[in-house]
């Protein structure tokens, strides 16, 4: 199921990684190298159309290497503690990187 919903979505499977036991469904981690995680119970939770655009989802996170900037961006905002806005702008650049993720999800699965 995984591999078939990763073709569809236009990742190779061997960038997904099937694990049990996740403290959420799916997450890409990885700074350098970014690998997509994926909880084994999603293969009989989420129909396949649902499985493929939650791998493309995450695989729009691992192609614009997101954890590395949002990791960058939190890490200047603890070190400049001082400065509040940028604990603001880590806030919302966050949510704009889930936003995107889920905008090229579902353009991918569109077509």
């Amino acid at each position: 199921a995984f591999a078939a919903a990763a073709h569809a979505a236009g990742l190779h499977p061997a960038r997904v990684r099937v694990v049990d036991g996740l403290p959420t469904p799916t997450l890409t981690v990885g700074l350098l190298r970014p690998r997509i995680l994926v909880a084994h119970a999603l293969a009989w939770q989420l129909t396949p159309a649902e499985l493929t655009v939650v791998l493309a989802h995450e695989d729009a996170h691992r192609r614009r290497r997101d954890p590395l900037r949002v990791f960058m961006l939190c890490f200047l905002a603890r070190t400049l503690f001082w400065l509040p806005v940028l604990a603001r702008l880590g806030d919302e650049f966050v949510e704009d990187v889930e936003i995107r993720a889920d905008d090229l999800a579902v353009a991918r699965a569109a077509g």
